[in-house]
């Protein structure tokens, strides 16, 4: 009995030491938590216009949800406040990134920087820094100058990019948009290209308190959320978070993370229903990038 007992023990240890090793048998998922602040940290050291942060309480409530399940860390990713002046935002009345009003355009400077960003990931310079170091090819050789208004967006990709990353379970990617205020009461066709019914309606988490300011707990369960062919300001805080939803966030991790380490079975990308604010005040028209990491 004593040399079985013996047996079992060296079995037990031959098995932590496989585990530990992660060699070739099974590793349970999450046995060993990645360190999710290290890798935070690493990752705000090489942002300049853009940081992350964590977040005391949970933005998707479990308790409305019918979901007891609570994520190991949830973050947001925004521009920091002391860089806001320097990084443009979304236009006045527009939902896109102004390059030259041609989706034809913008799409070439959206893919020339998720190359870029992509070139850069493993150096330990600043990312914008690294950027602007580098050429990309279109056609010809030339320095890739990143517009202002992306450099925030190149941050953020990067950001995303480290997060998803790690080894965990699941991870849940949100996007927040936001309008400020307008003085006259206005109106809009939706922007050539991008008007499609992807953007006629599509679904969001609503607020848990829809009548409170500027809500940060949703509900789990999405609801439809139409556009009328004419757009109003009200409108400009989820079509800004549609089109980062749509256009760079689930775009680049499917056309440019899947393949690399990271499977998109386990990732999600979802709109926060968003926020118009009643002032003027240019720093408001943004999106901002909320993250659930189980």
């Amino acid at each position: 009995m004593e040399e079985a007992s013996i047996y079992v023990r060296l079995l037990a240890y031959l098995i932590v030491g496989v585990i530990l090793a992660g060699g070739g048998f099974f590793i349970f998922p999450g046995f060993f938590p990645p360190d999710i602040d290290k890798v935070v940290e690493e990752t705000n050291e090489r942002l300049e216009y853009s940081k992350i942060d964590f977040l005391d309480i949970p933005f998707i409530s479990p308790e409305k949800s019918g979901n007891s399940t609570k994520p190991r860390r949830s973050l947001i990713i925004a521009v920091d406040p002391e860089y806001l002046e320097k990084v443009v935002h979304f236009e006045i009345k527009q939902y896109t990134f102004e390059t030259g009003g041609s989706q034809e355009k913008l799409s070439k400077e959206i893919k020339e920087l998720f190359v870029a960003v992509d070139s850069v990931y493993n150096r330990e310079d600043k990312i914008i820094e690294a950027i602007g170091e580098i050429e990309i090819s279109a056609g010809f050789g030339k320095v890739f100058n990143i517009s202002t208004k992306l450099k925030a967006l190149s941050e953020i990709l990067y950001a995303l990019r480290r997060l998803l990353e790690l080894k965990t379970n699941n991870v849940e990617i949100y996007v927040k948009g936001y309008a400020d205020g307008t003085k006259n009461d206005w109106d809009e066709p939706l922007e050539k290209g991008y008007d499609g019914n992807d953007y006629r309606i599509f679904k969001v988490h609503p607020p848990t308190r829809p009548n409170s300011k500027n809500q940060f707990t949703f509900f789990k369960k999405e609801v439809d959320y139409h556009v009328p062919a004419n757009y109003k300001n009200e409108h400009l805080p989820n079509l800004r978070a549609r089109f980062m939803q749509l256009d760079i966030v689930d775009h680049y991790i499917k056309n440019h993370l899947v393949g690399k380490g990271i499977s998109e079975d386990n990732i999600s990308v979802g709109i926060l229903n968003g926020y118009e604010f009643k002032t003027i005040n240019h720093l408001d028209r943004k999106v901002e990038i909320f993250v659930n990491i189980y």
